[in-house]
């Protein structure tokens, strides 16, 4: 066990072989003045793990599927496949030899093989509730794209307990979306996934209902990697609490491409959850349901055509409640409030009733991470990603967020770090709520329309949110005046012109019944202020956000400046010698930043090329270029050129044992980090530690 400890490093947790986990205390680990000492004995530990691993991998087969040609009586080699997917189940309840075992990989030619299915539905605990220690690979065979229906995992042992799966799909095709409870350890890996469409027909068309191309619920150390994620209302879901009441934890989310999504792009509710190098494009709202905020009268008729007065807007009627209806959008002429031409919306059959004062739906956050009932996250990493969305079509539509925090209940998230990120939206590319400890840093934050970068204070919203370290990011987004008001709605670090904001809840209104306010707090200091809006003060409440440190920042438009919403007071942001306020200039930086191009590389001679403080900034771009010793402000670095990992695991600029021990961490644990995979085959496994073991004995 010490050994153990020593290897996954103090302060890690481990599992050990009955699956209960550990934190190593300090005299587990191994320390020593002597470095080469340190470093010749991990390399002893390693090529001792790395035989083993060989041996063991030795013992591993491979099998072979082929829809068309293939038959279940042959043995599954190349020459003689297999043909059907219930042949490479572990639980195959056929009498012929071989059958599928932990450790094994099965490579599919091309066909359809219909739904993978690995459920304790179908045949309940103990048979289909497994407790695996090794990976079972279902993958494309070189040169081939096999099709898969669809992917349900469900291994559920009773009383919330799930098991461990310790399935990993790789280059396979999903038409219609991956469903994982109460499953450890699952990866998918270069694959292609979708979701298919109601029959719903319109404009906006295809038209998805609650659909996810992945769906994680309930478990823990969960992989997406290198996949292509489009259709659905999300493209990744990731969320539940284990049994032990603990949240969802070690979830990678990386290098994957979600688009064309009608909602969501990624809902991620956990724990030492990483998320990287991840691109999200045309998301928009208009393909799902959307609600009609109103009072609604009764008859109205499933399925029938609606059409709305004064715009001439038509769509299908789903359903209602007391206070709105559900509806599909079918004609390219959108639905609007009665401040934006819309009118009553009547039904073309029932001839029943609406008048709308507000729409609803989908937000269409790029990334959105809660912390849910009595669950606190900690350890969450967001770096180097590049999250776009639709520019927003009309006013009355939600357009989301690029990256929602919320820790919802009351319940904080601790150790965030938003670096090296591309965050260009129609909305507002930034809410953040409930955190003791984020570090915002060496963003590109862009909202082309509507947005702000909002930093909620209310304890509704979870609690204190403070920012231990704000520097080198650039901050922009476009004023517009708002049609149904003579005022103007904010940019960069302002929510309504201020910095800091939130929507009241029931039992926080001003003093008339006016049902939001906004709140302000100096730097590094908390209390209670007394709110004015339209001639009528505010209760006090307490707020607690804090920016503690922060410079280098360049922002459009001053956070501190007398830009009144309904004359509400300023967030005392005070821009420091550091930092610069440039809004006429700034969009002058970027070599095309207008929409759909968003290219948001820098401009020679740009301001923010030198810009950066380097204590703060991360050793390599967006892109994993290094950062020169005087770094840029933003996620881009000018003229940077390419740098290659060579198994810098902790990218600290050196190849040592402390980049061993972690690779041998990754490999214990199944986890995955691109820049461990050192021969770029999309895992992490004995191969990389012996091509690290050489890198490090070269010197």
């Amino acid at each position: 066990m010490k050994l153990l400890g020593w290897v996954m490093g103090y302060g890690s947790s481990y599992r050990d072989e009955d699956g209960l986990k550990h934190t190593p205390t300090p005299t587990t680990r191994l320390t020593t003045p002597n470095s080469q000492l340190t470093t010749k004995l991990s390399i002893i530990l390693a090529l001792t793990i790395t035989c083993l691993l060989l041996s063991q991998a030795a013992q591993a087969a491979e099998y072979y599927l082929d829809a068309a040609n293939g038959n279940d009586a042959n043995p599954g080699t190349s020459d003689a496949p297999w043909q059907t997917l219930n042949r490479s189940y572990t639980w195959y309840s056929g009498t012929e030899e071989p059958r599928v075992r932990e450790g094994d990989t099965v490579l599919f030619r091309n066909g359809n093989y219909g739904d993978f299915r690995e459920s304790t539905n179908d045949n309940g605990p103990p048979s289909r509730h497994v407790h695996r220690t090794n990976w079972i690979t279902y993958k494309a065979a070189p040169g081939h794209k096999p099709h898969f229906t669809s992917i349900m995992i469900k291994n559920y042992g009773g009383s919330g307990h799930h098991g461990q799966s310790y399935l990993r799909f790789e280059s396979i095709y999903v038409d219609d979306g991956c469903e994982n409870w109460y499953a450890d350890y699952v990866a998918y890996v270069d694959c292609n996934i979708t979701c298919i469409p109601n029959d719903i027909q319109g404009y906006w068309a295809p038209y998805y209902d609650d659909q996810s191309c992945i769906n994680f619920r309930e478990g823990n150390n969960w992989v997406v990697q290198g996949c292509d994620l489009h259709g659905g209302t999300r493209a990744i879901t990731a969320s539940g609490r284990d049994s032990t009441g603990e949240p969802a934890e070690y979830i990678t989310v990386e290098d994957n491409i979600c688009h064309d999504i009608a909602g969501d792009a990624m809902s991620i509710y956990g724990s030492h959850s990483t998320i990287t190098s991840n691109y999200t494009y045309n998301l928009t709202n208009r393909n799902s349901l959307v609600q009609a905020i109103g009072t609604p009268s009764d008859g109205w008729i499933p399925g029938e055509t609606i059409i709305q007065a004064g715009t001439g807007a038509r769509g299908i009627y789903v359903s209602k409640s007391s206070s709105r209806i559900y509806i599909w959008m079918t004609s390219q002429v959108l639905f609007q409030r009665a401040d934006f031409g819309g009118g009553q919306i009547e039904g073309e059959a029932s001839h029943a009733t609406i008048t709308p004062t507000d729409f609803d739906g989908s937000h269409v956050d790029c990334l959105e991470i809660l912390s849910s009932s009595y669950q606190v996250l900690n350890d969450i990493v967001i770096r180097g990603n590049r999250f776009t969305s639709a520019i927003p079509m009309a006013w009355g539509y939600k357009e989301g967020q690029g990256i929602k925090l919320d820790g919802s209940y009351g319940y904080s998230m601790s150790n965030v770090t938003i670096e090296n990120n591309l965050i260009a939206v129609g909305g507002n590319p930034l809410l953040l709520s409930s955190f003791n400890d984020l570090k915002l840093n060496n963003n590109t934050v862009y909202s082309g329309i509507l947005g702000t970068v909002r930093l909620h204070t209310y304890s509704g919203y979870g609690g204190p949110a403070i920012v231990t370290e704000m520097y080198n990011n650039i901050f922009y987004a476009t004023f517009i005046a708002d049609p149904d008001a003579d005022r103007v709605i904010g940019s960069d670090l302002k929510e309504y012109s201020c910095m800091l904001s939130h929507t009241s809840s029931s039992s926080n209104k001003p003093i008339t019944g006016v049902d939001w306010a906004t709140y302000w707090v100096a730097d590094g200091s908390s209390g209670s202020v007394s709110n004015w809006y339209s001639g009528v003060y505010y209760k006090s409440y307490p707020v607690y956000t804090r920016i503690i440190n922060h410079g280098n920042n360049i922002f459009a438009n001053n956070p501190a400046a007398e830009v009144r919403f309904h004359g509400g007071p300023r967030y005392p942001l005070e821009v420091n010698a550091s930092e610069t306020v440039n809004a006429s200039q700034i969009s002058e930086y970027f070599v095309d930043p207008t929409y759909p191009t968003l290219n948001f590389n820098l401009k020679e001679g740009s301001l923010p090329i030198n810009y950066g403080n380097p204590d703060y900034a991360p050793a390599t771009d967006i892109l994993g270029n290094t950062r020169d010793a005087q770094p840029d402000a933003g996620c881009y670095e000018y003229g940077a050129t390419s740098s290659s990992s060579n198994g810098d695991i902790n990218s600290d600029g050196s190849v040592d044992a402390l980049d061993l021990q972690l690779l041998i961490n990754m490999i214990l644990s199944g986890g995955f980090d691109s820049k461990a995979d050192l021969n770029k085959d999309s895992s992490v496994d004995a191969i990389d530690l012996q091509a690290l073991v050489n890198v490090i004995l070269a010197g």
